[in-house]
């Protein structure tokens, strides 16, 4: 590997780490609701693949938009599965 993509990997490495402590943080409050945290299929209501902040927020009337966009790890304004599972992972 170049020294370019080698730096460009640990960076990406710190980032998500960095997110995955502050979904943690986030979360934090709502850790003891987990067990009841709804399927990814059931919050996708237009069923297109991916969480809208809307239909998050909806499902969950106790999170915040800052969570949302902790869960939200490459920025992108929605949620994919693996997105949604791990933030759900977090909150066990």
């Amino acid at each position: 590997m170049t020294k370019r993509f080698e730096t460009f990997i640990s960076t990406w490495k710190v980032a998500a780490l960095s997110g995955a402590v502050t979904l943690g943080v986030a979360l934090s409050p709502y850790m003891a609701q987990a067990q009841d945290a709804p399927s990814f299929a059931d919050i996708d209501q237009n069923v297109d693949g991916v969480v809208s902040e809307d239909e998050f927020l909806a499902a969950m009337p106790e999170a915040t938009a800052d969570t949302f966009a902790s869960a939200d790890v490459n920025g992108d304004t929605v949620l994919t599965q693996d997105e949604y599972e791990a933030m759900a992972a977090m909150m066990q």
